[in-house]
């Protein structure tokens, strides 16, 4: 269970760090190619599942059949099951959830340039922070004491 737990935290932080340097060089309006952002997006979907796997391995989702069905929806419900997580990593999905429509205001406001810097801090910093926040030792010892 915790090397489940220190792997998805690994797999979180490396793919959201991955998208959003992506996102920043892979720029579409100046004529550069979208694959490599695609390919940061895939590598923080992985990360996503990595995420979820820990939820799902400390009881962060809770047990029987109310996990299961949160374990189709995403990433707000996560947040609101993991009652077992100390803080900041309990809000830090939350707070994640919530940097794309602030992008998308940046966006409207500032122009695509501004979005883009707020999508990527937002990916770099709450998701890669969450990802680092699952190797905490007090996470570990929950995920051990679940099992």
């Amino acid at each position: 269970m915790t090397r489940t737990t220190k792997a998805g935290g690994l797999v979180l932080a490396a793919g959201a760090v991955t998208w959003a340097t992506t996102l920043l060089v892979a720029r579409p309006e100046i004529g550069q190619t979208e694959t490599l952002e695609i390919l940061g997006g895939f590598a923080y979907q992985a990360g996503l599942a990595g995420f979820l796997s820990a939820a799902w391995s400390t009881g962060a989702l809770g047990a029987g059949r109310t996990a299961k069905a949160f374990c189709g929806l995403r990433p707000l419900s996560w947040i609101l099951r993991a009652r077992v997580w100390p803080a900041p990593l309990r809000y830090l999905p939350l707070i994640g959830s919530l940097t794309l429509p602030v992008a998308a205001v940046v966006v409207l406001t500032a122009g695509n340039l501004a979005g883009q810097i707020v999508q990527a801090a937002g990916l770099a910093l709450v998701w890669g922070g969450t990802g680092i926040h699952l190797q905490r030792r007090e996470l570990c010892e929950v995920s051990v004491r679940s099992a």
